[in-house]
């Protein structure tokens, strides 16, 4: 199933998209433990809207949908090209679940961290496997409308 803003959410106007990521980075995105600086180059271009499962290394401009006793949230689809660590990051407050699409059972987070001077918020890393379907379950926005990016972790050695 095709995932849209037109088909799945309500239509959103582009030129609101500007304010939705339109803080500059600051001195304080250095404070992260997590390393952002790949994510924050590409922050700032156009986001994707249009998907039928999550990009990686883009910023992708999602809008939520009142969840029962879970605030606003969505699930999304995705898979990995490698295995390894990926960092789920957002220009908000949420909270970022990743569920294993054959069992069911949710991941547990490998680490997170949050900045609030920052165009990214929150930054949440989970150990996955390639060419396995997970869900991106997201919940507790306070916002309809956010930007996400799932992109590579770090190397290990």
């Amino acid at each position: 199933m095709k995932h849209s803003i037109l088909t799945l959410f309500l239509i959103f106007p582009l030129g609101a998209c500007t304010r939705l990521g339109a803080r500059q980075a600051s001195p304080h995105c250095t404070d992260y433990r997590i390393d952002l600086s790949r994510e924050l180059l590409t922050w700032e271009q156009d986001s994707v809207t249009d998907f039928d499962l999550l990009p990686l290394e883009k910023r992708i401009l999602l809008n939520l949908i009142p969840i029962e006793r879970r605030g606003l949230g969505g699930r999304f689809p995705f898979r990995v090209p490698e295995s390894g660590s990926y960092k789920f990051s957002s220009d908000t407050r949420l909270w970022f679940d990743v569920v294993d699409g054959a069992t069911g059972q949710t991941l547990v987070s490998t680490d997170h961290d949050m900045q609030f001077q920052c165009p990214i918020i929150k930054v949440v890393t989970f150990d996955l496997d390639e060419d396995r379907d997970y869900v991106l379950d997201i919940s507790s926005a306070t916002r309809e409308m956010v930007s996400i990016m799932v992109s590579r972790g770090e190397e290990q050695n």
